[in-house]
């Protein structure tokens, strides 16, 4: 009886540290395509006349600021993303407010209506 037992527990264990390491594999790819998806449209400052928007596949984005600008980029951190070509080069965005909120290093923000 014991050792069904202890076979019962090393099986019971077996099947739950699996199941960690299967939702640790989808965490990781989670997070690898951004927890807050960034698609969407976004205003300069919370400024309604001054809509921006974002288009997003999986770490690549393809941003529009409020001038109808042009600028591709990759989410570079979890809450962090880079503009790499178009109207700010090396602009980091940070992802804050529960992905409510977008503040630019060097200051301004975009915010979701």
């Amino acid at each position: 009886m014991s050792e069904e037992f202890d076979r019962r527990n090393l099986m019971n264990t077996g099947v739950v540290a699996g199941g960690l390491l299967l939702l640790g594999g989808l965490e990781s790819a989670r997070a690898a395509e951004g927890d807050a998806p960034l698609a969407g449209e976004w205003f300069n400052s919370g400024k309604l006349d001054q809509p921006c928007a974002i288009f997003q596949h999986g770490r690549i984005l393809l941003l529009v600021n409020e001038k109808g600008d042009i600028g591709s980029g990759r989410l570079s951190a979890a809450n962090e993303f880079t503009i790499l070509k178009g109207w700010s080069e090396g602009l980091v965005g940070r992802i804050i407010e529960r992905g409510k909120v977008i503040a630019w290093k060097g200051g301004g923000f975009w915010r979701r209506a």
